[in-house]
């Protein structure tokens, strides 16, 4: 679709490199430890507690949990599971599907069976969190920092396939990078070592 000339010249660019250039270095999210969700989790209304809970407990992305209906999800199972129409990986062929066990089942049967199972947008929840952060007297976090949590938790207590198959990562490289037991084992290793 554009000349050859110009596709040679955009594969010869090199990418941006952190702190080379005038553009915003973000930082990193990680996962956020339980002694901060607690307090924040109480400072949270109950509808918003529900969907912070519920991103606690799947490792899901606000905006996947904001877009699901009950009609959605398939109840027949011990395990229920809701196969994503519409999601970030879409376009790519990828298939993305949530899984709700006992805990994540709870919080969804006190939701509305008809229409959104949550009616906020995620900018409002996202700010809901940040504001029950300062309130609970925390180093603030986003909502989305819990799929980290979750990703974490997998890889350091199941499996890197367990937490890959969770979080819906094509790649296992990708879910490599969750995990605090390579810190501990650094730690380890520089006690017994240097």
């Amino acid at each position: 679709m554009v000349p050859v000339g110009t596709l040679h010249a955009l594969q010869t660019v090199s990418g941006l490199k952190a702190g080379h250039t005038t553009a915003p270095d973000r930082k990193r999210r990680e996962a956020v430890s339980d002694d901060r969700i607690e307090p924040v989790r109480d400072q949270l209304s109950s509808r918003n507690r529900d969907l912070f809970d519920l991103l606690r407990a799947t490792g899901s992305r606000p905006a996947e949990l904001l877009s699901l209906t009950m009609a959605d999800i398939d109840t027949s199972a011990d395990v229920w599971v809701a196969d994503l129409e519409k999601h970030k990986n879409a376009n790519r062929g990828l298939s993305r599907k949530l899984f709700f066990g006992p805990k994540a089942q709870l919080i969804l049967r006190r939701c509305p069976t008809t229409g959104p199972i949550f009616t906020v947008d995620r900018r409002t929840f996202s700010n809901a969190v940040k504001r029950a952060c300062v309130a609970a007297g925390v180093t603030p976090f986003v909502p989305y920092q819990l799929r980290h949590t979750k990703a974490t938790e997998l890889r350091d207590t199941m499996s890197i396939e367990a937490a890959q198959a969770t979080l819906g990562h094509a790649q296992p490289s990708m879910t490599a990078r969750y995990s605090s037991k390579m810190d501990k084992l650094a730690i380890e290793a520089a006690k017994a070592a240097g």
